[in-house]
């Protein structure tokens, strides 16, 4: 007998997207937000931690294109903000 596939295996990456959002922006609760979804409040952190991984990422590589000086490393800086 094979296991189901857990619901957060099962999301797409734009519900996934929006559990994130919904965190960042505290909308709701944690709990409230993983017993709407039916996925463990460890799978909304990690929704969160990846969310604010990859827009401090994002913000770092922008700062450094902004920069008169082209010679940073691009993947140092974004090591920074994490």
């Amino acid at each position: 007998m094979n296991p189901s596939p857990s619901v957060a295996s099962r999301l797409h990456p734009l519900q996934r997207q929006e559990i994130a959002i919904k965190v960042l922006t505290k909308q709701e609760p944690i709990t409230q937000i993983a017993n709407q979804e039916q996925v463990s409040r460890k799978f909304i952190y990690q929704q969160k931690a990846i969310a604010l991984n990859s827009s401090n990422s994002i913000l770092a590589i922008t700062q450094c294109q902004a920069s008169p000086d082209r010679t940073t490393n691009y993947s140092f800086r974004a090591r920074d903000y994490i």
